[in-house]
């Protein structure tokens, strides 16, 4: 058997065919038929549901437009494409985006953050705060404007960085998404500058000296990982309004805009437009919000657990429950504290993130899931990801004598609707409680006016937008609202005024114990603290309200236009001319075009490149073909690559070809937390005789938190077949892989695969997904087969450099160790061995982007050659 090797060098190739995971889309594939209507340069897609709102979207989007042209002294440069995803996508996001051309995307499972947000809608504060997104990242002036012109979205072909497109997209994260909650909380829709749980973050944060350039500008690891730019950026926001004014506040993006040749330094801007410079501004901020809030206030008690993720706390049987995550890096626990014993007890759980109810004594989570790869959807579930019957589309949020207190989801986009069982009640603004005698309890908002309503009848009143209600106890209602620091807990009695009850300004979750103490969860700087604390206060006074601006009633107009369906949304009628590229090289010149649709159901590539080979004395001329679509669980991907090599020197060496491929992807059902997937590919060359099919068949179980650097854990098996039609062939090829982190992320991993052929030769590809080898190419007569098992321990390190103006930060590292054995041929065993290590960096871009570099140096113990490979990922 020959074996030869070689070194690889590889930087996150994109295959032109690859038997792959598509390109995750907008929205899940067959969740429905869509349609669109346009007006005023902006195209609306819709799903069905979300016909009646249209009028009113098109009226606020028509008036926030006058608005923002005039304050950002800038008007969007083209179309603007909204998406408004089904209600089988509920998840609680939206976002924003210029690129490949101007959209925006709303997700309807906000409802869950009227509470935390203080907002009236969901659908509301995203048209408000999205929209503020696209004017202050579009803004062009000078070169930036010409390149738009000429180029489109591209970045300037040649220039390594994104300013000349988009000047403003290389902002500080907490500048744009500050300015963007400055926004949101204008309109009277409340907004998180009017939130008590966001105040009490904002001084949690302010008085342990968080609030420092570095820990701002960039996307760092730190509690509470991202939220910050959104808090502290809003208070900021605020702050340069009230000095400089609103105008002036949102202008600043268009003086940004000029500043191509580095976006990164901004403290001339700032210089420019406010008359201070940046850092002078944070120091003045921090200096007016320590004074401010200088009488900020925490429990005194003992914290009894900590959790860098906040879960709502719920009651059973004389039990209270809650999820808490002790470093966003491994499964959650779940607490239980006994009111009768004063016991606490915990135990890690597969449970996700939500309020606990308990079937048969087994615990289910109200959290969204993807529910057999069809749709995004609220309900209970357990640990194995089992529905409790009859919670489908239904964000319980409590459950007295087998009766649900509910929203219902698909109608919570503008306003929930409350239901018990499936008797509506009305619309809330808040989450709801039962008593114990089923009454159901919530907020209404109406205009300033924060509405305690009882079975949708009203209780009593105050001013403001935060209000959250957190247990009824003997025919009094305790519930957390803003106070002048931050948000604490009252109590109301049916007479009379509320009353304070927690001199705390940091208390966002509580349970009653008894009528002088409660189980409470406290924001500090590193997480939300649990304690048991006694009633310090009882002070008759209504929550704290301050009109923070000159209101606007854009938000709750509604539009005049009568209802209409719209058109079908077409796919492929609404692929657009998204962007090219051109690349150049001492031996290559390439030129590639793409377009998509809205929904990124479709697209199509194209490519042309010619190559000039020295080695062969030959020039190539290609062109390539990509059409793809997943608008439905089956997703393809149709290719054509046209190739001609010309040989300078013999005419008759001369080569054409013609390839053909179309391969599939499919998602099979989840079975007990594994995913069984699939993909095939057929291709021919035209040319010739020469066409191959294959099949793959993989089961995954992929563990994963949002501050892993690697998957907690992670089980795979695949199986792929392959033949070569010409030559009747078969490549077979098992590979099989376990990891997990044995603690403090310390992983281990063991990894296989074995190959076999009935051709001449076999080739070994140098980077598997886990442990790295060296390319082989194994070759004899016929039946070559290979087995290969890779251990691999990986520690990671979390020390992070992170810097200013410096367009490169280290935000953690890891260090593997690797070893590979190989047997080959089942009949003559041959035997050798690679090992080495790598060191892989995750490395912060611009202050924004995360990217992983992995460098692995292996060595092979039996031909003494060392192999080198380097990724980026």
């Amino acid at each position: 058997m020959l074996i030869t090797a070689r070194s690889h060098l590889i930087l996150k190739p994109l295959l032109f065919f690859t038997l792959s995971l598509p390109v995750k889309g907008q929205v899940l594939p067959s969740d429905g038929q869509y349609f669109e209507q346009e007006f005023d340069q902006t195209k609306i897609i819709y799903s069905k549901e979300y016909t009646p709102l249209i009028p009113s979207i098109k009226n606020k989007i028509k008036n926030l437009k006058a608005i923002y042209k005039k304050e950002y002294n800038w008007a969007l440069d083209e179309k603007m494409s909204l998406v408004l995803s089904s209600p089988e996508n509920f998840i609680g996001n939206g976002y924003a985006t210029i690129f490949p051309y101007i959209k925006t995307t709303f997700y309807p499972g906000g409802g869950l953050y009227l509470d935390s947000f203080a907002i009236k809608s969901w659908l509301d504060t995203l048209i408000i705060h999205e929209l503020a997104h696209l004017y202050q990242l579009s803004s062009k002036k000078g070169l930036s404007k010409l390149n738009k012109l000429i180029f489109n979205n591209n970045p300037f072909p040649g220039l390594p960085f994104f300013g000349w497109t988009f000047p403003n997209t290389l902002l500080p994260t907490w500048i744009i998404e500050g300015n963007a909650v400055l926004n949101e909380s204008r309109f009277l829709n409340g907004g998180r500058l009017y939130s008590g749980e966001s105040l009490a973050l904002f001084n949690a944060l302010l008085f342990d000296n968080k609030f420092n350039p570095n820990w701002l500008i960039n996307n760092h690891l730190d509690f509470p990982f991202g939220r910050e730019k959104y808090i502290i950026g809003g208070h900021f926001s605020y702050f340069l309004s009230q000095k400089y004014g609103i105008k002036k506040t949102n202008s600043f993006f268009m003086e940004q805009a000029n500043h191509y040749w580095n976006p990164l330094i901004i403290n001339q801007t700032f210089k420019t437009h406010f008359g201070k410079y940046y850092y002078e501004l944070i120091d003045l901020f921090i200096k007016y919000s320590k004074k401010k809030y200088q009488s900020y206030k925490k429990s005194v008690e003992p914290s009894l657990y900590k959790s860098v993720t906040l879960s709502p706390m719920s009651k059973n049987k004389n039990k209270i429950h809650f999820l808490i995550s002790k470093d966003g890096k491994s499964p959650l626990s779940l607490v239980t504290y006994n009111i009768k014993t004063k016991i606490f007890s915990s135990k890690q759980t597969l449970l996700k993130k939500g309020k606990i109810f308990f079937k048969n004594n087994t615990p289910f989570s109200a959290h969204p899931e993807l529910y057999e790869n069809k749709a995004y959807i609220f309900a209970l579930w357990n640990e194995e990801k089992k529905m409790w019957p009859g919670t489908q589309n239904k964000i319980i949020m409590d459950i007295k004598n087998h009766k649900w207190l509910s929203f219902d989801s698909k109608k919570a986009f503008e306003t929930p609707h409350l239901y018990i069982g499936d008797k509506k009640i009305g619309r809330c603004h808040s989450q709801a409680i039962f008593d114990k005698n089923e009454n159901a309890f919530c907020f209404f908002q109406k205009g300033e006016d924060r509405i305690l309503l009882k079975n949708n009848k009203p209780i009593f009143k105050y001013k403001g937008y935060y209000g959250k209600i957190s247990d009824i106890h003997d025919q009094v209602i305790y519930f957390m609202a803003k106070v002048k620091n931050g948000s604490s807990l009252f109590k109301y009695n049916f007479k009379g005024l509320p009353k304070r009850i927690s001199s705390s300004d940091a208390i966002v979750e509580a349970k009653i114990l008894n009528d002088n103490e409660f189980l409470v969860a406290e924001t500090f700087s590193d997480g939300h603290h649990y304690k048991v604390i006694k009633k310090d206060m009882d002070l008759e006074q209504l929550p704290y309200f301050k009109n923070l601006f000159e209101n606007k009633k854009i938000v709750i107009e509604k539009g005049k236009e009568k209802i209409k369906s719209g058109k079908i949304y077409s796919p492929f009628k609404s692929l657009r001319y998204s962007y090219f590229q051109l690349q150049s090289t001492s031996q290559n010149f390439g030129l590639s075009a793409y377009w998509e649709d809205p929904l990124k159901y479709n697209a199509l590539s194209l490519l042309y490149d010619i190559s000039d080979d020295k080695t062969n004395n030959s020039y190539s001329h290609s062109f390539k073909g990509l059409l793809s679509s997943q608008k439905d669980p089956l997703s393809w991907k149709l290719g054509i690559d046209l190739k001609k090599t010309d040989y300078k020197e013999d005419i008759y060496k001369d080569i054409s070809e013609i390839n053909i491929l179309l391969s599939a992807y499919y998602p099979f059902k989840e079975i007990n937390q594994f995913k069984l997937l699939s993909g095939a590919f057929i291709s021919k060359d035209l040319s010739s005789n020469n066409a191959n099919t294959g099949l793959e068949l993989s089961l995954v179980k992929d563990e994963k938190y949002f501050l892993s650097y690697n998957s907690y854990k992670k089980i795979k098996g695949s199986l792929g077949l392959s033949k070569n039609l010409s030559t009747k062939k078969n490549l077979i090829k098992v590979k099989g892989l376990y990891s997990k982190d044995f603690g403090g992320e310390n992983y281990a991993s063991i990894d296989t695969d074995f190959s076999w052929t009935d051709a001449t030769t076999l080739e070994l590809n140098g980077l598997t997904e886990n442990v790295p080898y060296p390319n082989y190419t194994l070759s004899q007569n016929e039946n070559i087969s290979s087995f290969r098992l890779g251990l691999k321990s990986t520690t990671v390190f979390n020390k992070s450099f992170y810097f200013k103006v410096f367009p490169f930060s280290l935000r953690r590292s890891a260090l593997s160790l690797i070893f590979n054995n190989f047997t080959n041929n089942l009949i003559d065993k041959s035997h050798w061995s690679t090992g080495g290590v790598t060191l892989s960096t995750e490395i912060l871009i611009s202050h924004i982007s995360p990217l992983k570099i992995n460098f692995s140096l292996l060595r092979d113990f039996q031909t003494k050659k060392t192999f080198f490979s380097l990724t980026l990922n």
